[in-house]
């Protein structure tokens, strides 16, 4: 199975940290970010495809060509401009069925092999509270749309690591706001599928998403006691 890694966003969020480098070698517990993700792609992963846009030279110099035996293939994303992009950025590469993460969140790698194992598309999701832009609608399991919820009910939050095939890429892309522009983005693009291809939910276990300081602090001391 082929794992696609994004990993070219700015980290806008992340500054300070993101002046100098990509958010991808921010150290967490003082492994790099990217590091604890390749860590957690299924056993059955044979090559890792790595999206890099802002200082992506340094993700490139750092991991060089494999990590633990697996190939590793670069591809550079312009215009940065959402998920849904990043991932036709691959396109030429990919085959069959894989594997895509978010490079700025910390995966179980239990929920990662589950989420290979899905019978057709699948997404990973946690339940949470907060009020969201990314509410996704479930219906016997599967994820059926995504809509914003601002109360405080009980929620499914995407969490950023899908499993699909290339017939996502006959799909139109599917344009969301994203601070006053429009970014392009891969589940609400998946979802517009739903009726050709079942997107199962698989229940995370631990997802620590890093894009702040705040996050980035929570997430090492999690890690620290574990």
């Amino acid at each position: 199975m082929q794992a696609v890694i994004l990993a070219a966003g700015y980290g806008l969020r992340l500054k300070p940290f993101t002046e100098t480098a990509p958010k991808g070698l921010v150290p967490v517990l003082g492994i790099p970010l990217l590091e604890w993700t390749l860590k957690s792609l299924p056993e059955t992963t044979h090559e890792i495809i790595i999206v890099i846009g802002w200082l992506g030279e340094q993700i490139e110099k750092h991991f060089k060509n494999e990590f633990r035996g697996m190939p590793i293939r670069y591809v550079t994303m312009s215009p940065i401009n959402g998920t849904g992009s990043a991932l036709h950025t691959a396109k030429e590469a990919l085959h069959g069925k894989f594997l895509v993460v978010n490079g700025d969140d910390i995966y179980a790698k239990q929920d990662l092999t589950a989420l290979s194992r899905v019978p057709d598309w699948g997404m990973l999701a946690v339940q949470t509270t907060k009020a969201m832009a990314g509410n996704l609608t479930v219906s016997n399991g599967d994820i059926t749309n995504i809509a914003r919820d601002e109360s405080n009910n009980i929620k499914w939050q995407n969490c950023g690591a899908y499993f699909l095939d290339t017939d996502y890429f006959a799909l139109p892309l599917i344009g969301i706001p994203v601070r006053e522009k429009t970014e392009y983005s891969l589940p609400h693009t998946m979802i517009q599928n739903k009726h050709t291809h079942q997107v199962s939910l698989v229940e995370a276990t631990q997802w620590l998403p890093i894009g702040t300081p705040e996050e980035l602090a929570k997430a090492s001391e999690i890690l620290d006691n574990t």
